[in-house]
């Protein structure tokens, strides 16, 4: 999260988000987790990624604040 937070404030000393769209990254990272589980089926080459698209999923519903916050 350290990572993705320092490359928001790069982008953001470069070219200002508008507080909407600093808002809408956790948004976005949701719809990109979500969008995985519709182009993966799961079969035995797959399921480890989607383990892990669970365990992220779950992570960024139990922390939303954080994320929402991070700029």
């Amino acid at each position: 999260m350290i990572t993705l937070a320092e490359m928001l404030k790069g982008y953001d000393s470069i070219n200002p988000l508008t507080t909407e769209e600093k808002q809408s990254v956790y948004y976005v990272l949701c719809a990109t987790y979500l969008k995985g589980y519709g182009y993966y089926i799961e079969t035995e080459e797959t399921i480890d990624l989607m383990a892990r698209g669970n365990k992220a999923t779950v992570y960024l519903a139990n922390n939303k604040e954080k994320f929402i916050n991070l700029l």
